[in-house]
């Protein structure tokens, strides 16, 4: 049995700037979560996002077309050096699921492929808990590791950019 909202939540959701919410990044979001005490540490990744649409009043297609420009944005991160190739791959990878695309597509097979080779190095937000000294042990390796993922991803973050780029729909 479908779990029935509030009025008060039903007035929240009523004026929720969805727009605004679309706007942001994944960055923004893991702030908004650091900062609230109520958030449990690391929790983040655990959130269902299945549930997400539907809690938010959102229609299925507005939840997939909000993913995929959220990976058009990491791809236009990843080509401006905003971010790493690497922690670009690990994001793209973790929006495919909500953005309907398989894992077969070939724009997003690279994507899938850095992620699986780079999993055991640090990643930006992560680095954070390392050793200083073992993060120097490892930096050749993540060079080498940046360098590929550039090698095999800048052609296909350009075509994500292209198909994704504009407003779908």
């Amino acid at each position: 049995m479908p779990k029935t909202l509030s009025e008060a939540a039903r007035n929240a959701l009523a004026a929720t700037d969805r727009d605004k919410i679309d706007a942001m990044t994944d960055e923004d979001l893991a702030r908004q979560i650091a900062a609230n005490p109520d958030a449990a540490p690391g929790m983040a990744p655990e959130i269902d996002v299945r549930v997400i649409p539907h809690a938010a009043d959102m229609t299925h297609a507005h939840f997939v077309e909000t993913a995929r420009r959220r990976i058009a944005e990491t791809a236009r991160q990843m080509m401006r050096g905003d971010i790493s190739f690497i922690d670009g791959a690990r994001r793209i990878d973790r929006l495919r699921s909500s953005a309907e695309l398989a894992a077969s597509d070939t724009d997003i097979i690279p994507f899938i492929a850095i992620e699986s080779e780079t999993d055991a190095l640090p990643n930006g937000d992560d680095s954070q808990y390392w050793a200083p000294d073992a993060l120097m042990r490892l930096k050749p390796e993540i060079d080498s590791a940046e360098k590929w993922a550039q090698d095999i991803g800048t052609a296909a973050v350009n075509r994500l950019i292209e198909r994704f780029g504009t407003r779908i729909g």
